[in-house]
């Protein structure tokens, strides 16, 4: 086939970014989904940002000087996690040529590299061929999910009642040091590890938040949305944290466990919708979440 596999140059930027929209229009809109990437300039900016993160690499497919996929692998310092996207092939170059495969196996020969061995991504279920590569690339299914999204008339309603388990809590602003070192107690139970660089950056953002329980932190939000993640010791600790960070969750909305039935009964109540299905795959070792969680499109 004579494909060369290359890492990505600011000269890639936009015919990479347009791939990836091309890409994920053709398949969502084969299954009447909205589309992750909603703009060729959305898929050209996501492509240009990861070129210019130091903690992302990415890889393209050649043949002949065209270009005909790319892939991304990202590190989340302090985290041991290698985390994988997007993939995205041409619609004409799917099929039997093997491209994803190749691209594949740059990226988990990059992880190992790194020396980093738990390898995380999110997968879409209506797209077959990627579950099938993932498969034989020794990827284990490990949570379905759900896109939670507010319903139309929660973002144009001049109101929105959403009712909240009958508690005294405190949730605010993530501020202090200290609070980074129990949030990251928190995030260490629940996954064997901390996610502190994503806090971080969701505290300087202004949307990390946490929720207290005389005075002792028992929950966090790295934001609400679908690259925010977060913990907490209860299904109703979680509910209190997104109930207040309503009016500022991210759009497209945010990732939930499909398996946490009181979780996601709670948010079909109160006007939230199912927007699109997703699969959380790994490889390498996994801990099975402790307390709930909430993932981010990454992990």
């Amino acid at each position: 086939m004579n494909i060369l596999i290359r890492p990505i140059e600011q000269k890639d930027v936009e015919v990479c970014g347009k791939i990836g929209y091309l890409a994920h229009k053709t398949i969502s809109s084969a299954h009447g989904y909205p589309s992750e990437q909603p703009s060729e300039e959305f898929g050209i900016d996501l492509v240009k940002r990861l070129v210019g993160n130091p903690n992302s690499w990415g890889f393209l497919a050649e043949r002949h000087d065209s270009i005909l996929g790319s892939i991304f692998i990202h590190k989340f310092s302090p985290s041991p996690i290698a985390v994988i996207g997007p993939l995205t092939v041409h619609p004409s170059a799917e099929g039997g040529r093997g491209i994803g495969r190749l691209l594949m196996e740059a990226a988990l020969n990059k992880s190992y590299e790194l020396n980093l061995e738990r390898i995380r991504l999110v997968q879409s279920p209506s797209h077959i061929r990627s579950f099938v590569l993932y498969t034989k690339c020794g990827f284990i299914l490990r949570e379905p999910l759900f896109l939670m999204q507010r319903s139309s008339q929660q973002v144009e309603g001049s109101e929105t009642i959403i009712s909240i388990p009958d508690k005294t809590i405190v949730v605010r602003p993530v501020k202090y040091q200290n609070d980074i070192s129990e949030c990251n107690n928190l995030c260490k139970k629940a996954h064997g590890f901390t996610r502190e660089m994503e806090l971080r950056q969701a505290k300087s953002q202004g949307i990390a938040t946490l929720i207290e329980h005389d005075d002792i932190i028992t929950g966090y939000a790295a934001g609400i949305g679908i690259f925010g993640h977060a913990v907490a010791k209860s299904n109703d600790d979680l509910i209190a944290l997104i109930a207040n960070t309503f009016t500022s969750i991210i759009d497209p909305g945010f990732f939930v466990p499909a398996r946490n039935y009181e979780l996601i009964k709670w948010l079909l109540e109160n006007g939230f919708k199912i927007g699109w299905p997703a699969n959380l795959m790994t490889v390498g070792p996994y801990q099975e979440p402790l307390i709930p969680f909430l993932p981010s499109i990454a992990y």
